[in-house]
């Protein structure tokens, strides 16, 4: 949980400058693409947040696109 008090103080520190805003999610959805003994795996939330699919050659599923415009 070391991680997880470091970001969150991070996060604070950076919100209290006033240098603009801050976003933390905990992102847990598991894609299609990959195996799902995976999971939700370190970075495997980049396409959802760029909206970025095409470009990375993934097809995703209409579940998944209407969270990519959630998140981006």
């Amino acid at each position: 949980h070391f991680y997880l008090n470091l970001s969150f103080f991070l996060f604070q520190a950076k919100a209290l400058t006033g240098n603009g805003p801050v976003w933390n999610y905990n992102f847990t959805h598991t894609p299609s693409w990959t195996d799902p003994k995976f999971g939700a795996f370190h970075a495997s939330e980049l396409p959802f947040v760029f909206n970025s699919f095409a470009s990375m050659g993934i097809q995703e599923t209409a579940d998944e696109e209407i969270l990519s415009q959630q998140m981006s």
